[in-house]
């Protein structure tokens, strides 16, 4: 179709040289574009890459590279590319072009460059609720993606594992109508950080604790997982409990509402789970010996930490989500042959092993210590533990107060770097003490 001609000369002259100066943008842009794509492609680039993946991962990746090394070699030496000539970008054009990359993306996701004292956790990147991502953040480091820098998220993160929540792709957050075919800008995004994650070894769930769109279900994910995530037990849990509690019975997932009614309505398992857990009993109010052996329960089988173990276990992940559990066991110093052989029939009879039994004088490795004398129920350190998951305190034992904060007289579990201090010393350092009156089936203060 031919282009109409102003009928002005001096507006053609304008229109002329606008064109000129168009066509000139849309070389270099081209010429840009080339060079970028030459220096992507070139081995010096590459290798960069892969040495810094490895560096900011050093387990798995450190683990990997050699073996990557060596294929990217074997395709050089195929491709006949010395790494020899690609076009060197200036310096301050690689700052500008980071530096707008990075905007809009959040700083929990920044955050990961080069940050290696969250490696050792689980890390998960995924497309989230809030809830999901408030559930999961004291077992695991989560970066949540968003729509508008999803690949990048993700290359930032270098996850373990990524997960794709179906109630993320629901009618409200980021990533409404995920699926839906009036969407698909935003499945094309979801497509192209599989394709990376693929790339990387890195697993994708699809995670259907809710409804999902058609499409959502053709997505070529890994692992298709029909549960949730468990109960966060740091939000749902019987901590604080009030005297007096309305009689109910409720219906509610709010916690604060949970615990201050005695009795709920649950429509569903998780429903009935989080208001076991808060200390509401379904239909009829329950006792204090009945509300410890239900968290328990939900300690031992339907917590976060156990989903995300049992998850990783099924992904051949290295990542220990229980780590958090683990429990060094000090020995009493007896030279009794007697009291050394009730200590090991205490401890074999423990419905929580203990990670490490530390003889006297010895150093624990597990982040969390407990002392140990004769005479302790079966579930004394699944209890300590599973006060501490609720309470997140850095001390747990008996104390005058029943599932609070508030002073101990007895520690039970210690975090490990308290060991050696005194209950002064661990006011003074801020350390919260969290107090239970009835620890293992024992009442130890004669009340």
């Amino acid at each position: 179709m031919p282009v109409t001609q102003p009928p002005d000369e001096d507006l053609r002259r304008q229109v002329t040289r606008v064109r000129r100066a168009l066509r000139e943008r849309d070389s270099a842009l081209v010429e840009l574009e080339t060079r970028l794509a030459a220096l992507e492609e070139s081995l010096t680039f590459q290798t960069g890459k892969l040495i810094a993946s490895a560096v900011r991962r050093p387990g798995r990746r450190t683990l990997r590279l050699p073996r990557d090394l060596y294929r990217l070699w074997r395709r050089s030496r195929q491709s006949g590319d010395s790494g020899d000539g690609e076009p060197a970008a200036p310096q301050g054009a690689v700052a500008a072009i980071t530096s707008t990359a990075l905007l809009g993306v959040p700083h929990e996701e920044r955050a990961l460059i080069g940050d290696d004292a969250r490696r050792g956790r689980l890390v998960i990147a995924g497309i989230l609720t809030s809830e999901a991502v408030a559930a999961l953040r004291p077992y695991a480091h989560v970066v949540r993606l968003s729509p508008h820098s999803t690949e990048l998220g993700f290359e930032l993160a270098d996850p373990d594992v990524v997960i794709i929540q179906a109630a993320a792709c629901g009618v409200n957050g980021p990533w409404a109508h995920l699926g839906d075919p009036s969407m698909t800008d935003r499945e094309t995004r979801v497509r192209d950080m599989m394709v990376a994650a693929r790339s990387r070894g890195c697993p994708v769930v699809l995670l259907m604790d809710a409804p999902a769109a058609p499409r959502l279900l053709r997505l070529p994910v890994d692992d298709l997982d029909d549960g949730d995530l468990g109960l966060p037990l740091h939000l749902y849990n019987p901590v604080g409990l009030p005297a007096h509690r309305a009689p109910g019975p409720v219906e509610s997932r709010d916690p604060e509402v949970l615990r201050a009614h005695a009795t709920a309505v649950a429509a569903d398992h998780p429903s009935e789970l989080a208001a076991l857990a808060c200390g509401a009993g379904i239909g009829a109010p329950l006792s204090w010996d009945e509300i410890r052996a239900n968290l328990r329960t939900i300690f031992e089988r339907d917590a976060t930490p156990v989903r995300l173990a049992a998850l990783a276990t099924r992904l051949g992940l290295r990542a220990d989500p229980l780590a958090g559990r683990r429990i060094a066991v000090l020995a009493p110093p007896e030279d009794d042959t007697a009291q050394t052989d009730l200590f090991a029939g205490e401890i074999q009879a423990q419905t929580l092993p203990p990670a490490e039994i530390v003889a006297p004088g010895g150093t624990p490795s597990a982040p969390w210590v407990a002392h140990w004398t004769a005479g302790w129920a079966p579930t004394y350190l699944a209890d300590l533990a599973c006060a501490r998951e609720c309470s997140q305190a850095d001390v747990v034992g008996l104390g005058a107060a029943d599932y609070a904060f508030a002073p101990v007289r007895v520690p039970g579990l210690v975090r490990r770097d308290l060991t050696e201090g005194s209950v002064d010393e661990w006011a003074r350092r801020g350390a919260r003490t969290f107090s239970m009156s009835r620890l293992g089936g024992l009442d130890r203060l004669g009340r």
